[in-house]
């Protein structure tokens, strides 16, 4: 009786191996390598994601059947920031996939998360004014608003900034009012504004334009502070070129006869001074061209 059980026992295992062996052979297992992008799960809203991972190569394993007809999109790569704090936070990998298949490797299988904490600052917004008017015509004023903004973005990140600018090109002598994008701009002129959030993208911008009713032509005058060195004199002032046109409103153009420079400094001077100096401005909206002279 003992040895009949222990046959059927051995014809039982025999059969179940002889099944074993037939369904590898008409399914084998095989194994695929897929790409899987990583999301980031549980990320305390006080930090910002500088650096991540931005997919994962997976080694699957299944049978033949299974593993041809499976996807990507049937997988989910993760990494868990629950307690994610400022700086670099190392973390495994986590991956989900259907049943029947296995997770042979995942490559990087650790990985460096790098977080900062979420700040603000308030700016003003500077207009870059592109001006195309034609002759005759002058900008009255350059209005923005609102004249600041609010920036959210990573701590670190935020010393970066060094202007938030608006740009309007004015080419026609009527009123310019637009509703424009802003931008940001690190201190070399690059446009840095995805690495942050801003409170609203654009303002309005309002850039009164105004005929010009006359021109005159007017002395220029320099304005000396100091005095030369002991010993030394002034011989002689000249200035190139000696007269400058202005130009705008016709009444206030009656009452200006000559304008000055800007301060020239001669303090112990011993020797010539040559120098390009700005004209000062001028009251009321009278400009003068050029704005500088020698």
């Amino acid at each position: 009786m003992k040895q009949k059980t222990k046959l059927q026992v051995l014809a039982i295992l025999l059969a179940i191996g002889l099944w074993v062996w037939v369904s590898l052979e008409n399914n084998p297992l095989q194994e695929k390598v897929i790409y899987l992008p990583v999301e980031i799960e549980n990320l305390d809203k006080s930090y910002m994601l500088l650096a991540a991972p931005e997919q994962v190569k997976v080694r699957i394993s299944g049978k033949k059947d299974l593993i041809t007809e499976v996807t990507s999109q049937e997988f989910q790569a993760s990494v868990n920031l629950a307690d994610g704090r400022a700086g670099s936070n190392k973390r495994t990998v986590n991956i989900e996939g259907p049943e029947g298949i296995q997770i042979v490797s995942v490559s990087p299988e650790l990985t460096n998360v790098s977080l900062d904490l979420i700040d603000e600052v308030q700016l003003p917004v500077a207009v870059k004014v592109n001006n195309k008017l034609p002759q005759g015509y002058r900008i009255v004023d350059t209005v923005v608003r609102p004249a600041e903004v609010l920036i959210k973005g990573a701590s670190s990140l935020l010393a970066d900034i060094a202007e938030v600018v608006v740009e309007a090109t004015v080419s026609e002598g009527v009123d310019f009012q637009q509703n424009l994008p802003l931008s940001i701009r690190d201190k070399d002129g690059n446009y840095i504004q995805e690495l942050f959030k801003l409170e609203q993208a654009t303002v309005d911008v309002f850039i009164p334009i105004a005929k010009i009713d006359g021109t005159k032509e007017v002395a220029v005058n320099p304005l000396l502070l100091g005095k030369q060195a002991p010993g030394y004199e002034i011989v002689s002032i000249s200035v190139e070129p000696a007269a400058v046109l202005i130009s705008g409103d016709m009444q206030e153009l009656l009452e200006i006869n000559d304008v000055y420079t800007e301060t020239i400094n001669i303090s112990n001077a011993k020797e010539n001074i040559v120098q390009e100096v700005n004209l000062a401005a001028l009251a009321g909206n009278v400009f003068t061209k050029p704005a500088s002279v020698y």
